[in-house]
């Protein structure tokens, strides 16, 4: 290195030991030693780095084993078992600035516990979480080869104090053990917020593991018109994240005069207890003696999931976010009854009335969000969900009941245009021609559409007919050859042979198992087209809640005053790690047979105070699917 460049600039990342640091940091440009090629660097590593990774993998592959074994035993970045690893992913995982570890009380403690241990300081912590991350993305490279077939997850982050925008990427898909992967890639600061911009970014996340964008079908996102486009110009289905579009619905319900009145007064009351410390420390006092007398009472509703939050104030990205508030300010409105500071928000009785109308309406849309939002929630789940929130509403007489059923039925015809949507709800045992929700003519020619994903069958090219056996026949140059030629009307009956089989067996015998995955893995080989076909559809899950909890991360990070000032690259090791860590605990959760899925700080979605709403569950069975989306059922 130069000595005139600033010692704080150095050994910043190890690209700097293949590249020439610029004496400008935020130069344009930077040019390979090696190819001589010029890459655009704009004082960010991360092109450089792409670019290194994907022209010159020895040498990078070098610089990582140089990186691990130090010059001389020094700086040496130990083995991932070791001590200094656990430490630097507790530091990710709990969100700890990194100079944390310089702590001379924490350096103590740790020496009480381990007089042998060598306490990492700050920058080595940020040195090993670089290189956890380097490992990460060399391991994403090697599982990428086996990858035919994704979807991408995606969403954006902003922080407009700091001009900071970045998109994530997750891909899904389905491994040949029958079970779906989403797998964190990485976060990439954008410089616009267009389709092209946006593009080229997820593109050089894929190029970053090798992965070519053309192996994607499906984009699941939110309703971003920047991501609806880029997925229009690739051909990629689309599917709308099913939380999304349920807070949709609750957005539009909320623009109606009655109910946007009604959130104007319970937000107002949630704003005065976030502005006056004192008033909320007092309701909860008054909560607590109320509670006090009926303890026992209390805790077994909390075991149910009955939550007594206070109203605070909400993200309005939060899903659902107008039920949860509504709820809660019922629940406390009793106890706010005793405290002359909120007078003013009682309401009188028809207004109660009026209050609890509106919680129990949003009330089953919120349970479905909370259902799909599971990573083992399927896309096919969607529809049956809107048609559940359709039948419980029903149920209810009422001018603001009849104004939800138009938006929901708005809604449900968007959904019934998606023959994504409709060729996975075809392909799970636990849905497919259920007349409650599709009628027998729409189940019939979704049929039709589902050989739209019939990759498998015979491709024909100008060089001859390729079956899935490798044989090759000469094409239909004459009409004599065409009408001898049954290639494509054999392979286009081999899968409606499948189906009318795959109908009759679900006539006689619907299934039980829990997973539409488990079901194509046990029925492989009964339906072999079929059974690839799902493996392509149910790669999407149902709702894009892992970006969500991504940039919830971001927000816990950036929020931290000595934190806010934290680079992209920076963020996204960390966040790469947070994502071994959890990867890492499932396992031993898997060998050990404990559950600490409690404790999981990276796969909560950001909570009000004190809420504590659960985000593991499991898929459904035939008997359970149809409990929950029965139009008999009860909310």
């Amino acid at each position: 290195m130069e000595s005139g460049i600033p010692k704080s600039r150095t050994n910043k990342s190890i690209v700097w030991r293949f590249y020439r640091l610029p004496a400008d940091k935020y130069a344009e440009k930077i040019q390979c030693p090696a190819c001589k090629e010029s890459i655009i660097y704009k004082g960010t590593t991360t092109g450089i780095k792409a670019h290194l990774q994907r022209k010159h993998n020895k040498e990078y592959i070098g610089i990582l084993k140089t990186s691990s074994n130090g010059e001389n035993g020094e700086n040496k970045v130990p083995n991932l078992e070791h001590a200094d690893i656990l430490l630097a992913h507790s530091f990710c995982t709990g969100l700890i600035p990194f100079h944390f570890s310089e702590n001379l009380e924490f350096r103590k403690f740790l020496k009480r516990i381990s007089p042998d241990f060598e306490v990492p300081g700050g920058s080595k912590v940020k040195k090993i979480i670089e290189h956890e991350s380097e490992n990460h993305t060399m391991v994403l490279r090697q599982k990428a080869r086996t990858i035919q077939n994704y979807t991408i997850l995606s969403d954006g982050f902003s922080d407009l104090k700091r001009n900071f925008h970045v998109y994530s990427l997750h891909i899904g898909f389905v491994d040949e053990k029958f079970e779906r992967k989403v797998l964190f890639c990485a976060i990439r600061k954008v410089s616009g917020g267009d389709n092209v911009i946006i593009g080229e970014a997820l593109n050089e996340m894929l190029d970053d593991i090798g992965l070519p964008m053309t192996r994607c079908s499906a984009l699941c996102s939110d309703a971003g018109s920047p991501l609806i486009l880029m997925a229009e110009k690739h051909g990629f289905d689309r599917v709308h994240c099913g939380c999304h579009l349920l807070n949709l619905i609750i957005r539009d319900f909320a623009k109606d005069k009655i109910v946007q009145n009604k959130n104007m007064h319970v937000s107002n009351f949630a704003g005065f207890l976030a502005r006056n410390k004192e008033e909320k420390e007092k309701l909860k006092a008054s909560v607590f003696i109320v509670f006090f007398y009926a303890a026992q009472t209390y805790r077994l509703s909390k075991k149910n999931g009955v939550h007594s939050s206070l109203p605070l104030p909400l993200p309005t990205t939060r899903w659902g976010g107008l039920h949860i508030l509504f709820q809660q300010y019922l629940e406390h409105y009793e106890s706010a009854k005793d405290l002359a500071s909120l007078k003013e928000f009682l309401v009188k009785q028809k207004d109660i009335e009026t209050l609890k109308e509106i919680r129990d309406l949003t009330k089953p849309i919120h349970e479905c969000i909370l259902k799909l939002e599971k990573d083992s929630a399927n896309c096919s789940e969607i529809i049956p969900a809107i048609i559940y929130i359709k039948s419980q509403t029903s149920k209810k007489q009422s001018s603001l009941s009849q104004k939800l059923m138009k938006i929901l039925e708005n809604r449900l015809e968007e959904c019934f245009k998606n023959l994504r949507l409709l060729c996975t709800m075809l392909l799970d045992h636990r849905i497919a021609y259920e007349e409650k929700y599709m009628s027998a003519w729409r189940w019939s020619s979704t049929e039709a559409e589902l050989e739209k994903y019939d990759f498998f069958q015979t491709d024909t090219s100008d060089d001859g007919i390729t079956s899935d056996d490798g044989i090759t026949a000469t094409p239909c140059d004459s009409f004599e050859s065409f009408m001898v030629d049954t290639s494509k009307t054999q392979n286009s009956m081999d899968l409606k042979t499948e189906l009318l089989k795959y109908r009759s067996f679900l006539s006689t015998n619907r299934p039980s198992h829990e997973s539409p995955l488990q079901f194509w893995k046990s029925q492989f080989e009964n339906f072999p087209r079929l059974s690839k076909i799902a493996m392509i559809l149910f790669a999407t899950p149902a709702s894009s809640s892992v970006s969500e909890r991504t940039f919830s991360r971001c927000t816990d990070m950036l929020r931290q005053l000595k934190r806010n000032r934290m680079s992209v690259e920076t963020v996204n090791d960390v966040l790469t790690v947070n994502e071994l860590a959890k990867l890492k605990r499932k396992s031993q959760e898997v060998d050990t047979g404990d559950d600490h899925s409690e404790y999981d700080s990276t796969l909560e979605i950001e909570l009000s105070e004190d809420e504590e709403e659960s985000s593991m569950q499991t898929s459904y069975t035939a008997e359970q699917i149809d409990e929950i989306y029965s139009t008999d059922s009860i909310s």
